[in-house]
């Protein structure tokens, strides 16, 4: 440990297993059906509309919201979504409701390397009931783009600068949930307290550390786009630029070093830890359907 800055992507799949033994789920059944979550003491408010990561939705009338962990939002439905700022310019922006991680397409901007498909961008088809009741668990996923002003010629061809997930659930999740993933398939809410940190082992932080947490110190708080199946490069130009780490290095060395930073007996690591398992809750349901026997198939 007496360097932070790790480039060891084995050390990424150890740290990865780790998290899976902090859980201690309610259930040995995997996939859990999400009810209306009893928690009588719990308040909320109700607003017409909501914003995250330059990104607006706003609803025909009030309805019952709140924030996940990391602080993406919930709304309990149905709800009817009227309008999504930015709009659809016809060429970016565009929106998606629990994509398909076993295709290569995608509904958020025209000319990206994976293939826009105009059926699946929603933001095309406003207004917009969202029933909670019609998906997985009685949770449906909306994630909206903002496309940058062109695609880069450079990297990983991206073209998305921000992206956030409203998510519509039939009850409200307690204060302590996790975001269920924003991809079709495994729909569960699972719970901070779920996990056991007294299971990292807490070894004690090198002079380093500091450099890394002002380098990494928000990194993994914003939802990471990787559904398409072949990933990797092709993949990444979907990833949005203001995110995270769009090219598929940078996000090895920041998954690297936040996992390390989790390890270590700092005050911020069962903070990176949960940054990482929210990270494991979206990209597991993707990863069981993705093209595995392809290089760099997903992140």
């Amino acid at each position: 440990m007496d360097r932070i800055h790790s480039r060891n992507s084995i050390g990424n799949v150890v740290f990865l297993i780790l998290l899976a033994g902090l859980f201690s789920c309610n259930s040995p059944v995997k996939t859990q059906p999400n009810l209306a979550l009893p928690n009588p003491g719990q308040s909320y408010k109700t607003q017409r509309s909501v914003s995250q990561n330059g990104i607006t939705w706003t609803f025909d009338r009030d309805y019952p919201v709140g924030r996940f962990y990391l602080g993406d939002w919930w709304v309990i439905g149905p709800v009817t979504i009227v309008s999504v700022s930015p709009g659809w310019d016809g060429q970016r922006n565009g929106s998606m409701i629990d994509p398909d991680a076993s295709t290569d397409t995608q509904g958020y901007r025209a000319g990206l390397d994976v293939q826009y498909v105009d059926s699946l961008n929603v933001a095309t088809r406003l207004p917009l009931t969202i029933d909670p009741g019609q998906g997985s668990q009685g949770v449906v996923s909306l994630i909206s783009s903002i496309g940058l002003p062109s695609i880069l010629s450079g990297g990983s061809h991206e073209g998305i600068r921000s992206a956030a997930v409203l998510t519509v659930v039939s009850g409200a999740p307690p204060s302590d949930a996790f975001r269920p993933a924003y991809a079709r398939g495994d729909k569960t809410i699972y719970r901070t307290s779920q996990m056991n940190s007294n299971l990292l082992p807490g070894f004690r932080a090198p002079g380093s550390i500091s450099a890394a947490i002002s380098q990494y110190g928000d990194a993994f708080t914003k939802v990471y786009l990787d559904h398409a199946s072949h990933g990797g490069n092709w993949g990444a130009s979907m990833h949005p630029v203001d995110n995270g780490f769009p090219y598929g290095r940078d996000f090895s060395t920041g998954v690297s070093n936040a996992a390390l930073i989790a390890l270590t007996n700092h005050s911020k690591a069962v903070e990176f830890a949960r940054r990482l398992t929210q990270m494991g809750i979206d990209f597991y349901p993707m990863w069981l359907v993705n093209h595995k026997g392809t290089e760099g198939s997903g992140f």
